[in-house]
């Protein structure tokens, strides 16, 4: 993917009132960066619930506006409230996500999407496991 640069036209008065434009490229970007793009929780005994975390960081030397924050699987809840909104330069934020295993194999995702040009959509893929028994005897 490549970004085309926007410009800012200024207009200025020569020395005989003549308008001229200067053409200046805006070299300002948002740069969201999403820690970690994979969370594996592990095995987790029935009933339990585990938590993990994700940072949502602005790289970039201009604001990212984080639109939308999406938890695909029905084992993962999110805890706190996803950060929509706006994200200033070299801010971030953290949302802290938990499993509960339902099924021996459990799978989701966090889909995040931005106004970052470079990754305006970005997953954060979720496993877990449940150490669920597969046989029970009971006399």
């Amino acid at each position: 993917m490549f970004v085309l640069p926007q410009f800012f036209m200024l207009l200025s008065c020569g020395p005989e009132n003549e308008i001229n434009e200067i053409l200046k490229e805006d070299t300002t970007y948002p740069q969201l960066v999403v820690e970690p793009l994979f969370i594996d929780f592990g095995t987790v005994q029935p009933n339990d619930i585990v938590q993990d975390i994700v940072v949502f960081r602005n790289d970039g030397d201009k604001a990212v506006d984080i639109q939308d924050v999406r938890l695909e699987g029905s084992s993962f809840t999110a805890i706190t409230s996803p950060p929509i909104g706006m994200l200033l330069p070299n801010e971030s934020v953290e949302m802290t996500i938990s499993y509960s295993p339902i099924n021996l194999e459990d799978t989701g995702w966090l889909k995040i999407a931005s106004d970052d040009p470079a990754s305006q959509i970005v997953y954060v893929e979720l496993t877990g496991g449940g150490s669920i028994p597969l046989l029970t005897i009971d006399p």
